[in-house]
């Protein structure tokens, strides 16, 4: 096969892309095709246009198949290198670029050590190469910094190792730690809890991490807010767009910036001692087993309710809104859409174990696996906490994600699960 030759390439990659995503696996075939895809991205000067989605399926369906092949996760990874450096007379193409960076991501989320391992810190390397490089908005660097959060899936003590051999653990975790607004899509947020939390499980957490297990965790409990929020202002724009006329959309739908002014209407007290009473919960199935604590979930349970309540949205960020795209570094406002609709649609289409996983079990998974590690040390770091947190906090540990059927469609809602108390006959 000569993929210079063809001119319908991207329609083959996404045909057969299709096939391996209904077939949820790869045939012989497809391995064989694997050999071609350096020369279709090559074609196309390090634009992967719809072979992004067909390497998608192939490293989540590879079933083993890419971790024994070390050629094509050579080739992977010199694909994904040759895209997030990509640039045409000097100028970086930001939704290129990202593309090369949700490649190396999902490499680090799929496979296991030693497979990876020879292209560990290079990868690392580069991503940090690219922050630094050609001046990148705070947008472009919140994905970029994705890639350590991936890192500390593949393994949190290899990243740790790393980024202090470098010298820039602290660099790296001031820019986690003030760029978590810019995370726009709901694949990131999802990657910043897990990446953060997985971060807690390392049997080696250097000295500024642990100085910085407070700040960890509000930002945890603060990305939880704003997956929820953002969720519930999701349903609330679907009800508009189902109302039948526009006054019927006024009268029963609060304006955002309404729903904003009213954050403070609710303010429920939460003692220290109500929390740690969740935390010594386990034999209720709270906080999991320990096996739960050294294997967190990634794939929601459809599980039943006794009782199920609700949350009022609620929150003191207004991160509902567009603002994430920062306009003032494109001269043309064409151009700027364009790319934000590109990486918004690449995001979309991504397929990956992140996206489908319970944030909220993972969170109380990763504080559980601290409490049991020194119960002491952790009433005293969540009395560092403010009220508020606390409050949320309660809030989170009650919280899961649920897979329900509502007329006939499936779909994935997030729930404050109360168990019912039985009356006193």
């Amino acid at each position: 096969m000569k993929p210079d030759q063809i001119d319908f390439d991207d329609d083959i990659a996404l045909l057969i892309s299709t096939w391996i995503k209904l077939n949820k696996g790869l045939t012989e075939t497809h391995k064989t095709m694997f050999q071609w895809f350096e020369g279709i991205h090559t074609k196309y000067n390090g634009i992967f246009g719809n072979l992004l989605v067909w390497l998608n399926m192939y490293i989540i369906y590879n079933d083993g198949w890419l971790c024994e092949n070390p050629f094509a996760v050579k080739s992977t990874f010199e694909m994904a290198t040759k895209s997030l450096f990509y640039n045409k007379k000097k100028v970086y193409n930001v939704a290129t670029n990202c593309d090369g960076v949700i490649l190396y991501q999902l490499l680090l989320q799929y496979l296991s050590s030693p497979s990876y391992d020879e292209f560990f810190e290079e990868t690392l390397a580069n991503t940090t190469k690219r922050i630094n490089l050609g001046n990148p908005s705070d947008v472009l660097q919140s994905i970029l910094v994705g890639t350590y959060l991936s890192a500390m899936i593949y393994s949190p003590e290899a990243t740790f190792k790393y980024l202090e051999q470098e010298n820039i653990i602290e660099g790296v975790f001031e820019k986690l730690f003030t760029l978590d607004s810019k995370m726009f899509h709901t694949y990131q947020r999802k990657l910043y809890l897990i990446g953060l939390g997985k971060s807690l499980f390392s049997e080696y957490i250097p000295e500024f991490v642990k100085n910085n297990i407070v700040k960890i965790i509000s930002k945890m409990i603060l990305m939880l807010w704003r997956i929820n929020l953002a969720e519930k202002y999701k349903e609330k724009k679907i009800q508009i767009e189902q109302a039948k006329d526009e006054e019927e959309k006024l009268s029963k739908i609060k304006p955002k910036s309404e729903i904003l002014d009213n954050y403070d209407e609710e303010n429920i007290e939460l003692e220290l001692k109500e929390i740690n009473e969740f935390f010594e919960k386990e034999s209720n199935g709270l906080l999991g087993s320990a096996n739960d604590i050294n294997n967190p979930p990634f794939i929601i349970q459809h599980e039943k309710r006794e009782e199920m309540e609700g949350d009022e949205t609620k929150d003191h960020e207004d991160h509902l809104n567009d603002s994430w795209w920062d306009e003032s570094e494109y001269d043309d406002e064409d151009a700027m859409e364009n790319e934000k609709e590109e990486i918004e649609m690449e995001f979309d289409m991504l397929w990956c174990k992140v996206k489908e996983a319970d944030e909220n079990q993972f969170f109380k998974l990763a504080m559980s696996k601290l409490y049991h590690q020194n119960p002491e040390e952790m009433s005293s770091l969540i009395n560092q906490l403010s009220e508020k947190q606390r409050d949320f906090m309660k809030k989170l540990l009650q919280t899961q994600r649920l897979i329900v059927n509502e007329n006939g469609e499936t779909k994935q809602i997030t729930r404050r699960v109360i168990k019912a108390l039985r009356r006193n006959k």
